[in-house]
């Protein structure tokens, strides 16, 4: 009776690729894809999925980007009409001043009128009126500041 003894050898399962000789096997993309029609499809899927959801969220920032040049360009606008405001301030702050300095020489005069006997009082009047008018000069010369810094920063927002 011959017995055999059992292989060392690899089975090779019939109709299995063979190596090429110095056993490297020569790859091509026909190999990655073992199940054609599954896998093409669910990567189109997902591509699709993919392109779909970038052109969303363009959409979504460009309309965030046009909605925020909007608002800027009305903050402009307002920026723009509030140094008009400021420059109209300025001339009704010219015109208080004009107006205290009348004033007070009206009173000047009704005091050199009617009180010549009281020199005094026409020396108090004169030093506060001064300090008054000074006080008013110094509040139009901000004014002026203020006012030509809103201008200065309105043109750089053009």
């Amino acid at each position: 009776m011959t017995s055999k003894a059992p292989s060392t050898a690899p089975s090779v399962p019939a109709g299995a690729p063979s190596a090429a000789p110095g056993g490297r096997h020569h790859r091509s993309a026909r190999n990655y894809l073992l199940d054609t029609h599954f896998q093409l499809k669910y990567t189109g899927f997902l591509v699709g999925i993919a392109v779909f959801l970038s052109v969303a969220l363009g959409l979504v920032l460009w309309t965030t980007s046009r909605k925020v040049v909007e608002e800027s360009q009305a903050t402009v606008v307002q920026g723009q009409a509030t140094v008009e405001r400021g420059q109209e301030t300025v001339e009704r702050g010219k015109e208080v001043v004009v107006q205290s300095k009348r004033v007070s020489q009206v009173v000047a005069m009704n005091i050199a009128k009617e009180y010549k006997d009281d020199p005094e009082l026409a020396k108090t009047f004169a030093e506060a009126a001064a300090q008054d008018d000074k006080k008013l000069e110094e509040e139009q010369v901000r004014l002026q500041r203020d006012a030509d810094e809103l201008k200065k920063q309105a043109s750089e927002l053009r």
